[in-house]
């Protein structure tokens, strides 16, 4: 009964692989393959032999020829009475239709190695009994705890060059291992409860799939679905059976590997995420737009370079530091000097801060307010602020709480016990639809799909969200731009900022005030000029009494205190804009991966529609391939009698699914 339930699942498979109909004359003509593979105790194969259906449709005679790409020991006809010869790798058939016809023959390999190098996947299964491995003809009648472990493997992976458009218009070029895309269906393990106990199935995320665990009539049967669909799902994967048995035999198990690409019912959920990380990456862009550089005017870069250049050195000439140096040099030059020093303290003091210019009517194109005043490093450090307090971080929060919401619904893989209700989480629903079909095996094997593939989007949602190893198809990789990241990054920005601002606000108010007639404003503190304009003023106004020591506290304070304090604010600023460069471009590798999702499915379609034969087709025909697997038993050793009549009971059964007429006695030709 497992047998023929296994092998109805296995038909239905290849009527939905169904290829493309072929004309032979006035005959249609659609061609399927079963590959049936018999691994011996050491998984290497033992036999192979394929099952080839052709389906005739039309009036008349038709001869085909069958070019077959493998060796052939033995064909059979198992229906039908068409005449069927093989001569020099030809397999040819002679047969009349009036109506819709089904011929089947079974073909031998001849070496069963020959093929190995052919077969898309390879299948390996170990046996451990008590922790110790053991051939399959070992365990026969003995006790203890039981441990299968089947791994495959899909062998189609090749290296294609992808060429796209990412989303931001650019052409992009990709070198990536593309693989013919298959799923493995290990299904209807049976164990008698007689002879086992505890059967357990256990997964690992990103490597082991967990088995679906049914009870039926005193009968533990486990299943197992393997998409072997890289970069999503791993190329090599295993299954992991335990129990305890006692006096254990088994029968063969069936692994069946079909080569398709599955369309579900998955909700995208990740082009809200696409949406928001290019968010990010514009607000990162515009945070580096306005950090600048130091060669490029309107930026807080050139602002501090300006400033720096301005105060100088006493070896460079039209600078603040070489005029007072002057005035040390030479009292003949005190007046020029000085009016030199204050007209450049002048533009460092508006440069730092312009007392007109007006924010609330800034416009950002035009890098000026309505009255056409030029922001200053303080001026442009407050927008910088305003931009991140009232637009990046509300933005950042309101996809912080979208993300919360999104993994409300989704919930945990515990959520359970609840009605399906419009407040209940996916993964609530999921179990409870789970409890209402424990009997049904395949609606079981999709939901289990559909938890594993939800269990990684809650996993990366979360990772999203708050860091940690975003699952992708090359394991996990850490994910440094979380949301909660961004946040923090965004906070310590926002401090730094202001920490800066107020820093220029010392340096403005070290430098002072002016009137509007451009004189400085008098500030005296201790008894000494406050400002340096209104030191400059003073030594000006005293050269005779207080030149010398103001000119020598101004040059001090210029090259030990603001010059230091300014190269430490440019230091930090170039590091935000770093920050903001690095936080863009590695938005923009994430951003890659999403524009290359669609053409990488392309070429795994194509690759798809190129594997539909193993043994060979009629010439510009279009089939089908099913591969089964089949493990060896664990049990007396049968009659070679024995092993022939278990394929040929398999074949009747397919044959009978189909629900045709009785089979004619079957005809056998040697190669």
């Amino acid at each position: 009964m497992r047998k023929r339930s296994f092998l109805a699942v296995v038909i239905s498979l290849l009527l939905i692989l169904n290829p493309a109909t072929i004309f032979a004359g006035d005959i249609q003509v659609e061609d399927n393959e079963l590959v049936v593979v018999n691994l011996n105790n050491d998984s290497e194969i033992s036999a192979v032999q394929i099952l080839n259906h052709l389906k005739l449709a039309g009036e008349g005679t038709v001869e085909l020829e069958d070019q077959s790409q493998i060796p052939l020991k033995e064909i059979r006809e198992l229906y039908g009475a068409a005449k069927l010869t093989q001569a020099d790798g030809k397999i040819k058939l002679n047969t009349s239709v009036s109506g819709e016809k089904d011929l089947y023959y079974l073909a031998t390999v001849e070496d069963p190695a020959n093929v190995k190098e052919k077969l898309p996947v390879k299948i390996t299964v170990e046996y451990y009994l008590d922790g110790s491995k053991v051939n399959p003809s070992e365990l026969y009648g003995k006790s203890g705890h039981l441990k299968i472990v089947t791994t495959v493997e899909n062998l189609t992976g090749r290296e294609q060059t992808l060429e796209f458009t990412d989303k931001f218009g650019k052409k992009v070029t990709q070198k990536t291992t593309v693989y013919t895309p298959f799923v493995v269906s290990i299904k209807d393990w049976q164990f008698d409860n007689k002879i086992f106990k505890n059967v357990a199935a256990p997964g690992k995320a990103q490597e082991s799939p967990q088995g679906v665990i049914t009870d039926v009539k005193g009968i533990t049967q486990v299943n197992w679905t393997m998409p072997l669909i890289p970069p999503k799902y791993p190329a090599k994967q295993y299954a992991i059976l335990e129990a305890d048995g006692t006096n254990i035999k088994l029968p063969s198990f069936d692994i069946a590997v079909i080569p398709i690409l599955p369309v579900t019912s998955e909700v995208d959920t990740l082009a809200q995420v696409e949406k928001s990380l290019i968010e990010i990456h514009d607000g990162f862009n515009q945070i580096a737009s306005g950090v600048g550089k130091n060669q490029k005017d309107g930026t807080l870069l050139y602002g501090f370079s300006s400033v720096l250049k301005a105060i100088g050195s006493k070896n460079q000439k039209d600078t603040v530091l070489y005029g007072l140096d002057q005035v040390f040099k030479g009292l003949t030059q005190v007046g020029d000097g000085l009016n030199k020093t204050y007209q450049n303290l002048l533009k460092v003091r508006f440069g730092l801060k312009n007392d007109k210019f007006n924010a609330t009517t800034y416009d950002a194109a035009r890098g000026r307010d309505a009255a056409g005043n030029a922001p200053g490093v303080y001026d442009a450090l407050g927008l910088m602020a305003s931009s991140l307090v009232y637009k990046l971080k509300p933005a950042v929060s309101a996809q912080n709480q979208a993300l919360t919401g999104i993994r409300g619904v989704i919930g945990g893989g515990s959520d359970a016990g609840q009605m399906p209700s419009a407040a209940t989480s996916i993964f609530n629903d999921l179990n409870t639809l789970k409890a209402l079909n424990a009997g049904n095996a395949q609606m079981l094997q999709i939901i289990g799909a559909i938890d594993q593939k939800l269990g990684v989007v809650a996993n990366n949602l979360n990772v999203l969200q708050n860091g940690g190893k975003m699952i992708t198809s090359s394991g996990p990789v850490d994910f440094p731009a979380s949301i909660k990241a961004v946040d923090g990054g965004l906070e310590q920005l926002t401090e730094s900022l202001d920490k800066t601002q107020k820093g220029v606000e010392q340096i403005v108010e070290g430098i002072g005030n002016v009137k509007a007639n451009g004189q400085p404003v008098p500030v005296i503190k201790d008894g000494q000029p406050g400002t340096l304009l209104y030191a400059l003023t003073s030594l000006r106004e005293g050269v005779e009494n207080k030149l010398a020591p103001g000119v020598k506290k101004i040059a001090n304070g210029l090259e030990k205190e603001l010059i230091p304090g300014l190269k430490e604010m440019e230091a930090g600023v170039s590091k935000i804009g770093a920050g903001a460069t690095e936080g863009k471009s590695g938005i923009e590798e994430g951003l890659v991966a999403f524009a290359q999702k669609d053409v990488l499915l392309q070429n795994m379609e194509n690759s798809l529609q190129t594997y539909d034969t193993f043994l060979g087709k009629p010439s510009g025909a279009k089939s089908s391939v099913v591969f089964v697997f089949k493990t060896p038993a664990v049990n007396k050793a049968p009659t070679p009698y024995a092993q022939a009549l278990s394929f040929i009971v398999i074949t009747l059964v397919l044959i009978a699914i189909l629900n045709r007429t009785p089979l004619s006695a079957a005809k056998t030709t040697s190669a």
